[in-house]
């Protein structure tokens, strides 16, 4: 008799508790949040990521999207360098491991956003929304990515080869009769202020740094890829598609004595007649003959 007043006692028991110790999760995906590049500093945007990481450990049968959308007039590599960077920094600062979070270049909307989604195992992840359409000039050099380099508040790794790299070898090798170009700017320095220029050649080496990883990582042939020594100009990095058909010679240029840096950011061409071979890209800053 006992024994049956107990079990009537812990049956009504579990029947009050159960609906609210296992709260139902939602099968659909949903918005959590959405951030631009307007934001203060890096740290406002680790915040919209924390956020979502905070999401993601109480709710573990979920999976994180990020979907970065470029601006119309945006270079197309920024959306997935933004996706990769956020992805890296929650699994590498965060702890967050790497199958639940998906990282997703949109294509293009009128302004720049990343939006962040959480999406349940069994649930159809969000498609893209693009709403800006921008035909690439297939007879022209493709600026793919600029970034800077150095000191971020992300950490180093949250921005480091993968995130600024891994898209511009996916785009190079969807062009295997183009080449890329890697300019590197080194920071400029202000004597009246006191603020330290980087030495001579600093550019030249962050730009060899690109290049050895795109060579290691995604098997490019030495010939398929170009540093160059840009000047002085921040310490950027630019990232250029290099087309057959378009301003410049027909082999991957190789002309060393080609560019001279000025302190002052700007480009010396040696001999004029260079001018017309050079691409784009190599007078990306004011060209003095």
């Amino acid at each position: 008799m006992n024994l049956n007043i107990l079990s009537i006692v812990l049956l009504l028991f579990s029947s009050f508790v159960t609906p609210y110790a296992q709260e139902p999760q939602s099968h659909k995906p949903r918005k959590v949040g959405s951030y631009n590049d307007k934001i203060r500093s890096s740290e406002a945007e680790q915040w919209h990521l924390e956020d979502s990481r905070d999401k993601l450990l109480k709710e573990p049968t979920t999976k994180a999207y990020v979907i970065a959308y470029r601006g119309r007039h945006d270079n197309p590599g920024k959306a997935l360098r933004y996706a990769l960077r956020a992805k890296n920094w929650l699994v590498e600062w965060r702890g967050i491991v790497p199958h639940r979070i998906v990282a997703i270049d949109g294509g293009r909307r009128e302004k720049f956003i990343v939006e962040l989604w959480l999406v349940p195992n069994d649930a159809q992840p969000p498609a893209p929304t693009p709403t800006v359409s921008v035909k690439d000039d297939l007879g022209d050099n493709l600026l793919y990515d600029e970034f800077g380099v150095g000191y971020d508040n992300f950490g180093e790794r949250a921005e480091d080869a993968v995130a600024r790299l891994d898209g511009f070898a996916a785009a190079l090798k969807k062009e295997p009769n183009s080449w890329g170009c890697i300019i590197a700017y080194a920071k400029s320095g202000d004597d009246r202020d006191g603020v330290v220029w980087d030495a001579p050649g600093e550019a030249l080496k962050i730009a060899r740094i690109q290049r050895n990883y795109l060579i290691r990582k995604h098997g490019f042939a030495a010939s398929k890829l170009t540093a160059i020594d840009g000047g002085y100009g921040g310490r950027v990095v630019a990232l250029w598609i290099v087309r057959p058909h378009a301003r410049f010679d027909r082999g991957p240029f190789r002309y060393p004595s080609r560019l001279r840096a000025r302190r002052n950011g700007t480009l010396t061409i040696n001999n004029s007649y260079r001018l017309n071979l050079c691409c784009k890209a190599c007078v990306k800053g004011t060209v003095r003959r």
